[in-house]
């Protein structure tokens, strides 16, 4: 599995590696059970600082999307339905990032606007 963290955004790189395996989860890509890497091996992979995934996997383990187990290591916990929080995390990520770039509130309205005018569903 290739896991990608955008280092230009300004959402914590902690915190999108925590919304990367809750989106993960909530897509169904990651089952209960399922092993994850270890701190060390994510952190090489990402080229991060093993402090930075370590808080991550704290705020996950915290919770209760995934168990540590020293001997097995750490797998997902939760196999509970996350579509919905998935969601919401990734539109208030691109939120914060709209306002990162300058874009107003009424801006953003009249985007969101145009998006529910052409929208078939």
């Amino acid at each position: 599995m290739i896991y990608k963290i955008d280092t230009t955004k300004d959402t914590p790189i902690y915190i999108q590696i925590r919304n990367m395996f809750v989106n993960l989860i909530a897509y169904g890509e990651l089952k209960r059970g399922d092993p994850i890497p270890s701190v060390r091996s994510l952190a090489s992979d990402l080229n991060l600082n093993i402090m930075t995934v370590q808080k991550a996997y704290t705020l996950l383990k915290d919770e209760g999307f995934i168990e540590v187990d020293r001997s097995v290591g750490s797998r997902i916990y939760s196999d509970a339905s996350l579509k919905c929080e998935a969601y919401e995390e990734n539109l208030e990520d691109l939120f914060k990032e709209a306002i990162a770039r300058g874009y107003s509130k009424d801006e953003v309205e009249v985007i969101l606007d145009g998006i529910y005018d052409n929208s078939t569903c």
